[in-house]
């Protein structure tokens, strides 16, 4: 294959995990071409004709997944590529120059490792949105996709044999994050490794929240050792701490009034995401 190139001798070969849906050719592309190491390139991709042409025009190994379960398609990349050694990306990321290497290096003496994460903005809003999500992508010890890098049998023996969780549809690095807690596996941050991140809409984030509050339960039902503040009455008790005059405060005063009471309404819409899974049972996977 063309992107299988022979490694540099000081550093293990190693795999971009790429996995995507049906976003445009264009963002596609730009992720590929920001690859600028000599790395291997494994695509899990939803059914989508205009992709599947581009990554044979490109030379890229790709097989095809079920769309609405991102977990899956995460594991499948990963599981797939043909080096131990790989970086996980999203279609809707890519590379600053460099970043892959320094992530590669961090992976010399670490078993999982993370690239800092920057957010466009388009828009007053996006900007909003950007300022909501930096302090929790920003965390050196949370395990945040994408971008994430690892050395895959060793990360899978230690939690448990599966990285990311098919039956977790979403939230699927916060349950890798407690099973890493669980077995004492601790993150690196690389934060001169970036990772860009396309802007976000509002409708985007508010769906985000809904389906983040479903992966969260369907954790729950995989781990039932894991503890929840979702659960009522917890959920009530914890809400009220997060909107008092003291919380708000200083939430505000980290992340700006704006992205301080759309955290709020995020909140909301994910407890309405975790109650309806738990009540309804709709998006347990088969």
């Amino acid at each position: 294959m063309a992107n299988e190139i022979a490694n540099t001798p000081e550093l293990e070969s190693c795999s971009i995990a790429l996995k995507c849906a049906n976003e445009p050719r264009e963002m596609l592309e730009r992720c590929l071409d920001s690859i600028d190491d000599d790395v291997n390139i494994h695509v899990a991709m939803t059914p989508n004709e205009e992709l599947r042409e581009l990554f044979e025009e490109r030379d890229v190994y790709y097989t095809v997944t079920e769309y609405g379960n991102i977990a899956r398609s995460t594991e499948a990349s990963v599981n797939q590529a043909p080096d131990d050694l790989v970086i996980v990306m999203d279609s809707d990321t890519w590379f600053l120059p460099n970043s892959i290497r320094k992530l590669r290096e961090s992976l010399i003496t670490s078993t999982i490792t993370k690239p800092r994460i920057e957010f466009l903005t388009d828009s007053w809003i996006s900007g909003v949105i950007a300022n909501k999500r930096r302090p929790f992508y920003d965390r050196p010890y949370y395990p945040a996709n994408p971008g994430l890098a690892f050395r895959r049998s060793e990360l899978a023996e230690a939690v448990g044999g599966q990285i990311f969780n098919p039956n977790v549809r979403w939230t699927e690095d916060a349950d890798l994050n407690y099973r890493l807690r669980l077995a004492g596996v601790s993150v690196s941050f690389v934060p001169e490794a970036v990772l860009m991140h396309d802007a976000i809409s509002l409708a985007h984030e508010l769906r985000t929240a809904f389906y983040y509050g479903v992966g969260k339960r369907l954790s729950i039902e995989e781990n039932p050792g894991r503890p929840s503040s979702e659960d009522f009455p917890g959920s009530i008790i914890s809400f009220m701490k997060e909107i008092s005059p003291e919380a708000l405060q200083k939430t505000s005063s980290q992340i700006g009034i704006p992205a301080t009471l759309l955290n709020s309404i995020w909140r909301i819409i994910y407890l309405s995401g975790y109650n309806a899974q738990k009540h309804l049972d709709r998006w347990s996977v088969d």
